[in-house]
């Protein structure tokens, strides 16, 4: 039996912090999401686990803007007033074998 990791990174790259006026702020958040897969074993043949990694890992673009959705919601719902962009996106192709 194998083993397969989809890992999610986050990494916290950038806070700034501008004044905007009428005592308040514009604060800029920097992150960056990798998605990676790791297999326990590399000489086990392909099995559904190794499927399953790589639909989640194709469809991780998705999963990322569901939860920058979220954020920009629960944020909303504080009373934040908040603007989200997404600057860029690369995947790295995986290939089953």
């Amino acid at each position: 039996m194998s083993k397969v990791r989809v890992i999610f990174e986050f990494n916290h790259v950038m806070h700034e912090v501008k004044p905007a006026g009428n005592d308040s702020q514009e604060i800029t958040e920097g992150v960056t999401a990798t998605v990676k897969i790791e297999r326990d074993t590399e000489n086990r043949p392909t099995g559904p686990c190794d499927v399953y990694a790589q639909i989640l890992k194709y469809h991780s673009p998705t999963i990322i803007q569901f939860l920058t959705d979220e954020l920009q919601g629960s944020m909303q719902a504080l009373g934040v007033k908040s603007s989200i962009e997404r600057r860029s996106l690369q995947n790295a192709p995986d290939t089953l074998q």
